[in-house]
């Protein structure tokens, strides 16, 4: 079934989707129809004014900038919206900063040989025990360079993108482009 224009879907919020979807990070392909069709169901189902969804996908889009995460892991704009997504970000939820109680190590993580160097880098236990602690050493070669195997390919471009800094610190490495992090 052909998706309807644009303006067909919106019913007056032209220029507020259109705020919504510059502020929306960048994502290719993103069906902008489809995305139109969501917002308007957000305003209408659950009474969202547009410069909350505005404000959430800006929030959203700074977290996403901060973590560098690239463009094909970022959700379809349709899909942040019908997944009530936008509910994760302030105006609707509080700021992190705000909102973070004091982290509890679990034991499994304290244990680990690298968390206090992690920990003390400002890695998150449960970013920790799903990116750091998975991870297997193939080769180290004493402050020159190493080798690390990832369990999945999502797992090592996350450690390249987030954490290389991190784990160069916990090997030893004075530069993080000597490591090398493989699927």
């Amino acid at each position: 079934m052909p998706v309807p224009a644009t303006r067909d879907l919106l019913g007056g919020l032209d220029d507020a989707f259109a705020r919504f979807w510059t502020t929306y990070p960048k994502r290719v392909p993103n069906p902008r129809a489809r995305a139109a069709a969501e917002f308007t169901r957000a305003i209408r189902r659950f009474g969202v004014r547009p410069d909350e969804l505005i404000q959430a996908a800006a929030a959203f889009a700074a977290e996403q900038a901060r973590l560098a995460v690239r463009p094909e892991y970022i959700p379809h704009a349709r899909t942040w919206l019908a997944q009530e997504r936008w509910r994760d970000y302030p105006p609707f939820a509080p700021a992190v900063e705000e909102a973070a109680p004091a982290l509890e190590v679990p034991p499994e993580v304290a244990a680990h040989a690298w968390w206090s160097t992690a920990g003390r880098l400002g890695v998150a236990p449960h970013e920790f025990r799903a990116f750091l602690a998975p991870l297997v050493v193939r080769e180290w070669h004493a402050y020159e360079r190493a080798t690390v195997l990832a369990p999945s390919r999502f797992v090592a471009d996350t450690v390249r993108a987030r954490f290389l800094p991190v784990l160069a610190r916990v090997l030893d490495l004075s530069d993080p482009r000597s490591v090398e992090v493989l699927p």
